[in-house]
């Protein structure tokens, strides 16, 4: 699929998931959260689809795909599996009653988890090429 089908494609999930949200946010529907999140299901399973396979096709050491290190596509196996578990957590949190027996902290554990190892991540990044690409004459 060529980089601007799979634009088209992301955007046209968005648009209908932003559509769905603003149905949902402003009474005109009494769908379930989960419905609502449809679009991005949809998107999720076709990412750890192509996350499944890069890992596949990496451990099977057939024809390389890619030369990304499987550490870096299991961080992304992690990554993917953060995001869900916060969308299915506050699916369930604003679909029900536990809102008076769960607290948004526990909804919202995944997502500071996610981003403050997408945070070191970058920091890793940024260093070991720095690192790498470091002139002592610069000094």
């Amino acid at each position: 699929m060529a980089v601007i089908h799979r634009a088209l494609f992301t955007w046209l999930l968005v648009m209908l998931f932003l559509v769905f949200v603003a149905l949902r946010v402003d009474l005109k529907t009494q769908w379930s959260w989960f419905v609502v999140f449809v679009p991005i299901w949809i998107y999720d399973s076709i990412l750890l689809l192509y996350i499944l396979y890069q890992i596949a096709q990496h451990l099977k050491g057939g024809r390389v795909v890619s030369n990304i290190p499987i550490q870096r596509k299991l961080w992304y196996l992690l990554a993917w599996a953060l995001k869900v578990s916060f969308q299915v957590l506050l699916c369930v949190y604003q679909d029900s009653s536990v809102k008076d027996r769960m607290r948004l902290f526990y909804v919202l554990t995944p997502l500071i988890c996610l981003l403050s190892l997408g945070s070191l991540d970058v920091l890793y990044v940024l260093v070991r090429g720095r690192l790498r690409y470091h002139d002592p004459s610069d000094m």
